[in-house]
């Protein structure tokens, strides 16, 4: 299913509209506009970079609901340098050039004022843009009325996409058969391996953002706030055997009641990835729960754990590593009894079905932080990006480092691969797909078949990364292995 996301999302004005007024006489003058100098609208409603509610028709103008200030993060390129951010200005004439600021505006200025076309509706404003699929909570919002309330809520206004998403796509864990898959993959064998992989997708919710956040980032808004958001992720198990006991680091575990103040906790090998921008550093991991077996909606089986180290990354990276720190070993147990299922799952899967797998996405996601939830579409299409030299032989080392963990099963071996991973850079697959996704889907790990049949696929790496706007298709990368 996909989005139709709406030409333009109107908001009223506001002192901070980040916008680029531009003055008649410069445009025949062929100038760029002084964009510090420039004026500020005092009635007529402009588009702003974070909007709050979308309009029920396009000269709404409305900014306030009763369910507060919304936030739909927004990527955008720079028209002049390239750069990505969640900040650009963009030009108040047309609405569909974006900008860092004056300068870069100033060199596209020839280029662009050819083709800069007034548009008093803001119809362009959306154009090139990409969504990050965080679910920011905003400081009217309370906890436990929203992220955490029934499924329900996802059909409600208070979803920034409301009007241009079908939520009913999204299908419960409890509830996914057969009959939600193409027919080519109606199987009991393709239905229980995604049940079973579906046990290690968690949510992911951060409780602080970072100051150290840069302006250009998409939480930049909330920095050095508590403002809860959330997001979906994966569990990745390696050698589980592998156990130390540490004294608990969470100043505020709620596990503090019955296990009392100095309780220890069990670090083992196993690992979280998420979206890259779900958390900056450790300031914001020792604020951040990730919630096992959260399969329905008043939360009955839910194991909550807390983020223990983070792994380092490069800023650009689509995917963050973090390790846990558990409280009990029964969950443990219960993650390897969860693993050799998958493993059997997938083994029996007819080889015709794998190949079959390939055309389509499965996404297994906590959307608006709510109960796991199934969604089913197709790959639409596939490049590659990154094609260096250097990249091309990071991808022989990385996959040189990968054998060797397979061969090993060692924690050393794996935690070296999870780094270079986040760290080094490498040739991609950039695979696009129209399965539904919502805010709370970033993160999310998305199936279609295994590298064996489809050539770009791994047990790890596929997550959801963004939907772009243009394409109305959602994306994810994933590194290109090379033998």
């Amino acid at each position: 299913m996909r989005y139709n996301v709406p030409e333009v999302i109107y908001a009223g004005y506001r002192a901070d509209a980040r916008i680029f007024k531009v003055n008649d006489l410069m445009m025949k003058n062929k100038a760029p506009p002084d964009i510090s100098a420039a004026p500020a609208p005092t009635s007529e409603p402009v588009i702003i970079y974070d909007l709050k509610q979308p309009p029920e028709s396009s000269s709404s103008g409305s900014s306030k609901d009763s369910s507060g200030d919304m936030f739909l993060p927004i990527e955008f390129r720079c028209e002049a340098c390239g750069k990505r951010a969640f900040n650009l200005k963009t030009c108040s004439r047309c609405w569909g050039a974006k900008y860092c600021d004056n300068i870069c505006q100033t060199r596209h200025w020839d280029k662009h004022s050819q083709v800069c076309v007034e548009d008093p509706k803001g119809r362009q404003f959306l154009k090139g843009g990409h969504i990050l699929e965080l679910d920011m909570m905003t400081p009217l919002e309370q906890q436990g009325t929203y992220l955490d309330s029934h499924p329900s809520s996802l059909g409600t206004m208070k979803c920034p996409k409301h009007g241009h998403n079908n939520h009913s796509a999204f299908i419960a864990i409890h509830d996914f058969n057969k009959s939600h898959l193409p027919l080519k993959l109606r199987m009991d064998e393709v239905v229980n391996y995604i049940l079973a992989e579906a046990q290690f997708t968690v949510r992911v919710m951060v409780y602080w953002t970072s100051k150290q956040r840069p302006d250009d980032d998409v939480c930049a808004r909330f920095r050095g706030t508590q403002n809860p958001r959330a997001a979906s992720g994966k569990v990745l198990l390696s050698n589980p055997k592998d156990i130390k006991v540490r004294r608990c680091p969470v100043a505020h575990c709620h596990r503090h009641r019955d296990l009392g103040p100095d309780h220890t906790v069990y670090v083992v090998d196993v690992k979280v990835s998420t979206n890259g921008r779900v958390i900056f550093d450790e300031e914001e991991l020792r604020r951040t729960t990730v919630d096992f077996f959260y399969d329905s909606g008043n939360g009955v089986g839910l194991v909550r754990e807390y983020g223990y180290q983070l792994f380092p990354s490069r800023s650009t990276s689509d995917v963050r590593y973090f390790s846990i720190g558990v409280h009990d070993l029964k969950l443990l147990q219960r993650l390897e009894r969860a693993d050799g299922c998958r493993s059997a799952c997938f083994k029996s899967i007819p080889h015709e079905a794998l190949r079959a797998m390939s055309a389509h996405a499965i996404v297994i996601s906590h959307p608006h932080g709510t109960q796991k939830k199934i969604t089913v579409g197709n790959v639409v299409r596939i490049t590659e990006e990154n094609l260096t030299p250097d990249s091309q032989a990071n991808a022989k080392m990385l996959s040189e480092m990968e054998k060797m963990w397979f061969e090993t099963r060692s924690q050393l071996a794996h935690s070296q691969m999870i780094a270079a991973m986040g760290q080094l850079s490498l040739p991609v697959y950039k695979v696009w797909y129209d399965a539904a996704t919502c805010l709370g889907s970033a993160g999310a790990p998305v199936y279609f078949g295994a590298r064996q049949t489809s050539g770009i696929w791994g047990p790890y790496e596929a997550q959801h990364a963004s939907y772009d706007i243009d394409a109305k298709l959602n994306y994810f990368k994933v590194p290109r292995f090379v033998a």
